[in-house]
């Protein structure tokens, strides 16, 4: 408590630590400096009266609380331990295997491998043999003469090239089709084929190198051949986002050139682009020290591009690959790249050097046949990828404006296509419109036809919008001349589709694998959309299903032997037509009952007056399939639990 006796010094001294001589009222400093001298009363040192007793009663408390608690403390104990032991097993797990997708049959399932790789050297020989043979011709993005030697005359025989595992990935559906070379028995394949997904997907995660890249980018390709859905789609996506990364989307000196003819056959070459400036990416790969190497990381970028737009397309998904920062030569024509040990350092003659990067195609001629089919499939598919942004963008067809709007843009695009189709040499343009002439088609090759595909896929994508609206309005409706460009172009598939069969240049692989199993998942998707449109004009048009529709089909499921996604797509459209077919069947019957004879009783009059009478001719499938905006991953997910039941 407190006490009467006072300070020695007054409070303004001892807080300025000064000497005071405590006289009163005013000590000596205070009066000196004209200050407000107080001298406050001093406590009795120690605690005060009670505090002990509350310091003692608070600890009981504590302790009260700590024992009521001590039930919850070891139930958190054992969660911690139990999720110490959880996240011990899944590292073990990370470890030494993954969760990886079964092969083609079963997609969606897991299976854990942890087993290593170890080929024989006549295996590995032909893994590279059947790989350069069947996929490399549909995706060309690896040198067949570099590959072979770095992996078959590896110099580390103990450290295994990545790209390889990507490679053997690739080639397991046709060394599986191949039953008369046991080189590879079905374990083996089954357990190659996880071993392969573990690798690729653990090491490839994060891709900081060209050769994860390629790796991934093959992996992605095999995947859409598989399944095309969202598993597949985050896989391109992984190798869109390396290639950005990577920084394979722009080239220092992609800049188009035209060729100046100076006289007395003398040549030049003179950009015609200006200079421009914008911020710096990070440069993390080296500087190629050739065209060979320049050539080789355009390939991979474009067989990339292919996949994300084709991928877009088939997911109703945006693009990955930003558009307006790809800066990159066309790949060269195949045998340039393939043959060029002799021009690694530019060594072009006059008149062959590539000279034009995608988004500069309109002002280049190409018939110096610098290019093939597949430099032509990566301008269709930027073209494709025009047509799919423009068509995802939400338009207001009870208004007239943005409807007018909507259609000068459609003419633009169709105008793009004849700007662009005008500039390919003569004989792809005459190609792109064959029809049923087997003799022209004698010596095309795989990437040509599927050239031929993707360009009348992309008129049918574009065409059907107009041809086939699923709503209409006073401003927006459908036009005959769509229809007619749609049909004319699924029957310019068709027969080219019919022609393979006499192509010279498959006749020796018929035997084992079949020429439409040989043609990869890019023709497989380019025959649904034409199915799917042929199916389309028979539901609106309220005819049968016509010959070519059955033949597509019979050919997607030939095709599903290695690409089990044209397997996926026949059983839709096959489900479709026996669907169908079962309504019309129910439909007679009941007709017939009621009228006594087999005829459906809709005259014209009544059948034209509302869309009523049709959608009770039209099964609950065929109105998904009515609406052309659906993609395939849409009706696949719809139609996969219905095809269930």
């Amino acid at each position: 408590g407190a006490v009467t006796n006072r300070r020695p010094s007054c409070d303004l001294c001892k807080s300025r630590k000064v000497k005071c001589d405590g006289a009163k009222p005013r000590c000596r400093y205070c009066n000196k400096h004209d200050l407000v001298c107080v001298y406050n009363p001093m406590k009795k040192p120690g605690l005060r009266v009670g505090y002990g007793k509350e310091v003692s009663d608070r600890l009981g408390l504590l302790e009260d609380k700590s024992v009521e608690s001590e039930s919850d403390i070891r139930g958190l104990h054992s969660d911690i331990d139990l999720l110490k032991r959880k996240m011990e097993s899944l590292e073990r797990k990370l470890l030494s295997g993954v969760y990886l997708p079964k092969p083609a049959s079963s997609p969606r399932t897991r299976h854990l491998i942890t087993q290593p790789l170890d080929p024989t050297q006549l295996q590995t020989k032909y893994v590279l043999e059947t790989y350069f043979k069947k996929v490399h011709p549909l995706f060309p993005i690896l040198h067949p003469y570099h590959t072979f030697d770095s992996i078959y005359y590896n110099p580390h025989p103990h450290k295994t090239p990545f790209v390889f595992y990507a490679i053997l990935f690739a080639s397991l559906r046709f060394i599986k089709l191949d039953k008369l070379s046991g080189m590879f028995s079905p374990a083996e394949c089954e357990h190659y084929y996880h071993f392969c997904c573990q690798k690729i997907m653990l090491n490839c995660i994060s891709v900081a190198n060209l050769d994860q890249l390629t790796a991934m980018t093959l992996f992605a390709f095999s995947s859409y051949g598989s399944f095309n859905g969202t598993e597949t789609r985050s896989f391109i996506a992984l190798a869109c986002s390396g290639a950005v990364h990577l920084n394979l989307i722009r080239e220092k000196n992609a800049q188009p050139l035209r060729l100046i003819d100076n006289g007395s056959n003398s040549f030049s070459y003179q950009s015609l682009r200006r200079s421009t400036i914008s911020s710096k990416s990070a440069k993390l790969l080296s500087t190629p020290a050739n065209w060979f190497e320049e050539e080789s990381r355009r390939r991979v970028f474009w067989g990339i591009y292919i996949l994300d737009k084709l991928s877009s397309v088939a997911n109703s998904f945006p693009l990955k690959i930003p558009e307006s920062e790809v800066n990159l030569l066309l790949p060269a024509k195949l045998s340039y790249w393939e043959e060029s040990e002799n021009k690694r350092n530019g060594d072009y003659d006059e008149g062959e050097k590539p000279m034009s990067p995608l988004t500069e195609y309109q002002m280049i001629d190409h018939s110096n046949e610098t290019y093939d089919s597949f430099s032509y499939s990566v301008e269709v598919c930027h073209i494709l990828g025009d047509i799919h942004s423009f068509l995802r963008k939400p338009l207001d067809i009870l208004s007239l404006t943005p409807v007018l709007q909507w259609q000068m843009n459609f003419h633009g695009i169709c105008g793009q296509i004849a700007k662009w189709k005008a500039t390919i040499p003569l004989r792809y343009q005459k190609f792109l419109d064959q029809s049923d002439n087997e003799e022209d088609m004698t010596y095309f090759s795989l990437v040509d036809i599927n050239f031929h595909a993707l360009y009348h896929m992309m008129i049918i994508r574009l065409h059907s919008s107009v041809g086939y609206p699923h709503i209409q309005s006073k401003f927006f409706t459908s036009t005959p001349t769509g229809r007619e460009k749609c049909i004319e172009s699924a029957a310019r598939i068709v027969a080219v589709a019919r022609t393979l069969t006499s192509n010279k240049l498959f006749t020796s692989d018929m035997q084992t694998d079949g020429i439409y199993s040989l043609m990869g998942p890019q023709y497989a998707f380019c025959l649904w959309v034409a199915s799917r449109l042929l199916v389309v004009d028979a539901l609106t048009e309220g005819g049968d299903f016509s010959p070519d529709l059955h033949f597509l089909v019979d050919v997607l499921f030939k095709s599903g032997k290695a690409w089990y996604c044209a397997t996926k797509y026949a059983q839709l459209v096959t489900f479709l037509m026996n669907e169908q077919l079962e309504l019309l069947k129910k439909k007679v019957v009941m007709v017939e009952k009621t009228h006594g004879e087999r005829t459906l009783a809709v005259d014209d009059e009544s059948a034209s007056d509302s869309d009523e009478i049709d959608d009770r001719y039209h099964s609950s499938t065929a109105k998904i399939f009515f609406d052309m905006r659906c993609n395939s991953y849409v009706i696949d997910f719809v139609l996969t639990k219905k095809m269930e039941q």
